[in-house]
């Protein structure tokens, strides 16, 4: 029953990122709307590869959200971003200092 009992909490832990995922995709093109660039922290076809390094970088202190793309010839792409910044300079700034503490590759990017 302890095997249960934790299977079932894991079920609701898995529903509630899921829940936070889908929020944070809302949230993210929200945000959209009033920055001119982001960081990009990761690019995937894989959803389930995209939810996992989503949620890696949810638990640090920064507020990630996820944007789907389709890439001509190549597919969908589920890209996790990080922030919204008003001058290029101010991107490439945050970039510094997202590699530096989570030791990820950032590109910054122009949002349409």
């Amino acid at each position: 029953s302890d095997a249960r009992a934790k299977a079932a909490a894991e079920a609701k832990t898995g529903e509630e990122a899921d829940a936070r995922v889908k929020a944070e995709v809302a949230k993210g093109k929200a945000k959209q709307g009033r920055r001119r660039f982001t960081l990009q922290v990761g690019s995937f076809q894989d959803k389930e590869e995209a939810d996992t390094f989503f949620r890696k970088i949810a638990a640090s202190e920064y507020d990630p959200y996820m944007v789907e793309a389709d890439v001509p010839g190549k597919g969908k792409y589920f890209r996790v971003r990080v922030g919204g910044y008003a001058s290029f300079e101010d991107a490439v700034e945050a970039k510094s200092q997202f590699e530096d503490g989570q030791h990820v590759i950032a590109y910054v990017t122009r949002l349409k």
